[in-house]
């Protein structure tokens, strides 16, 4: 069997989110545990879909140029983050209500199942290995800048720093949690 691409194993994976009816349309969740439910027909699942691995992609490649042009800025950590993160927000559930938009609504009650189905198995185990050793390192950089900078300049860098540490720890975390869900399972006879 070939090997599958990233973005392969993400449509596979969003695939399986889909519910198909008996009359071949599909119940999905856009907002992933959000309790909105929408019956669409094949071409709108494939077009939130593929909506879907944009975003993905739209918003790493945002954050990364947003991190490297705004490096050092003082309006950045402040009002320019808030403007970024709203921007994002906006893309992301603005444009799957709009691909959803004729679509129509249905009860909590015809969703058969768990809100996400198989919730480990988005990415490989690897990948929230790596993501788990990012987010505790980029928390180690941040206590290591705050420990390093003689002079602490004003304008409250101390809570973005404890702000900044909380949030890389706390994804480390669930990273880690994540990981060790998707370690296959050995059954062990006793």
């Amino acid at each position: 069997m070939a090997q599958q691409s990233r973005s392969e194993r993400l449509v596979s994976w969003l695939n399986r989110q889909a519910l198909l009816q008996d009359d071949g349309t599909y119940l999905v969740r856009p907002f992933s545990r959000l309790p909105l439910i929408y019956q669409v027909d094949t071409a709108t699942k494939d077009r939130l879909i593929a909506n879907q691995v944009r975003t993905g992609r739209f918003a790493i490649v945002l954050m990364a140029i947003f991190f490297i042009v705004c490096h050092g800025q003082p309006w950045a950590l402040t009002w320019g983050f808030l403007a970024f993160c709203v921007v994002l927000f906006g893309v992301g559930y603005g444009v799957p209500l709009i691909i959803i938009r004729g679509s129509r609504r249905v009860p909590r009650e015809r969703w058969v199942g768990p809100a996400v189905i198989d919730p480990d198995g988005r990415f490989p185990r690897k990948v929230y290995l790596v993501m788990m050793l990012l987010s505790a390192g980029l928390a180690l950089l941040f206590v290591y800048s705050a420990w390093s900078t003689p002079v602490v300049p004003s304008g409250g860098y101390d809570w973005q720093v404890a702000l900044g540490v909380a949030f890389f720890a706390a994804l480390a975390v669930i990273f880690a949690k994540r990981w060790h869900r998707t370690a296959p399972k050995v059954k062990r006879d006793h």
